[in-house]
């Protein structure tokens, strides 16, 4: 939007303070831009309503304020307003222009504002010194009339007029721009200075607001840390202890006699670190709560005695998944001389590498031969004791 008026109240008229002019050029571009339609024009008393026109001299059109842009510039004068009651506050309006930057404009007369972010007028954009002396033509060069080189020899509706031919000044432009208080649309934003932000900042349709709230603070000594994945290219160093997801130890406390039976389910009573295997008391371990299928090292080891029976006995440790039996290593077969023996105790390893998924189950089952040849013999006499240990390590 665009204003003239005298700000100073000085006036060329002793007691009146009438405006009339020829001739308004804005050029931005090479451009006269007020040849645009759908200007809106008008006079007002600058100090009391800057909505309500004033009118013209004559009351009618002739010489309205829209005469001020008509692209005629043979008559003495065009736009004037109202001649005998004016004050020094009066002012000529020109609404409906598109926003430009303000040093892009080349030529022109003589004040600046930005009614939309700036409805109450209180902060000049750009502002021409007052004119003092009666002069047919003024211009008022803004930064950018550097780039502007077809200057016109005398008054012109197509160029701007060169400054040999006209009463020419640099117009100030503000520092500081008004504060933006709607919406800005642009390529590129630099600035060497801050930018606070009261409100939200959306970037596509994240609001960065937001996101920054739910992350956690610059990490120091005292801070815990959650996230989904962390990579690293070099060493982790850590001086207090590691909770690792993807471990998972079963240990038992208890010996449990094999008298009776042909088979036994190695049982644990402890579980402890993450909750991706359950155990249902009675030798199955199902997998549970993994996003996607793993690969697991599944590790046993399980001390046996053979307790009262003095004889040998022949154990093994077989591993199934989901009711089936697949290879393992180690020490899975191992032999006991008899409770009076010196060698009455004995250890079975066993270690799988495997796949996970949810609702996989494994059992890790013990039997013996008693000298018979075949496994599945009762294994009276004999027990499992405390101490066993099963290990889930996820490793990919």
């Amino acid at each position: 939007m665009y204003y003239l008026r005298r700000p100073t109240g000085i006036t060329g008229e002793a007691g009146d303070f009438y405006i009339a002019l020829r001739e308004l050029q804005v050029w931005i571009g090479g451009s006269n831009v007020l040849q645009s339609s759908g200007l809106e024009s008008l006079f007002v008393n600058w100090a009391v309503d800057k909505e309500v026109d004033l009118g013209a001299l004559g009351g009618g059109s002739i010489n309205d304020a829209s005469k001020l842009y008509d692209n005629v510039i043979s008559n003495e004068y065009d736009a004037h307003s109202k001649e005998g009651n004016s004050t020094s506050d009066i002012a000529l309006i020109i609404k409906g222009l598109s926003l430009t930057i303000i040093e892009s404009i080349q030529a022109l007369t003589i004040e600046f504002y930005n009614s939309t972010q700036d409805p109450t007028f209180t902060e000049i954009l750009g502002t021409t010194s007052v004119i003092t002396t009666a002069d047919d033509v003024y211009r008022f060069d803004f930064p950018d009339i550097a780039t502007y080189s077809v200057f016109s020899t005398g008054e012109s509706l197509t160029n701007i007029i060169r400054e040999e031919d006209a009463t020419s000044e640099v117009v100030s432009v503000a520092e500081s721009p008004t504060e933006m208080v709607g919406g800005l649309s642009v390529d590129t934003i630099t600035t060497t200075g801050n930018v606070d932000i009261s409100g939200n900042l959306v970037v596509g349709t994240t609001n960065i607001i937001d996101e920054i709230g739910t992350k956690q603070d610059e990490m120091t000594i005292d801070t815990d840390l959650t996230c989904n994945t962390l990579n690293t290219s070099g060493d982790i160093t850590t001086t207090g202890y590691l909770n690792d997801k993807a471990h998972k130890y079963f240990i038992s406390g208890k010996d449990y006699d094999l008298d009776g039976i042909t088979t036994f389910d190695l049982r644990t009573n402890e579980e402890y670190l993450s909750d991706f295997v359950t155990h249902n008391g009675s030798g199955t371990y199902q997998i549970q709560n993994i996003t996607s299928s793993k690969l697991c090292m599944i590790t046993i080891a399980c001390s046996v005695s053979s307790d009262v029976y003095d004889s040998g006995i022949s154990w093994r440790l077989t591993l199934f998944r989901n009711g089936s039996n697949f290879p393992a290593f180690g020490k899975r077969y191992c032999f006991t001389n008899g409770a009076s023996s010196l060698q009455s105790e004995t250890v079975l390893v066993a270690r799988v590498f495997t796949y996970l998924a949810n609702n996989l189950y494994f059992n890790f089952v013990i039997d013996q031969d008693r000298g018979t040849g075949a496994y599945g013999e009762v294994m009276d006499g004999s027990k499992v004791l405390s101490g066993v240990s099963i290990y889930f390590q996820i490793v990919g």
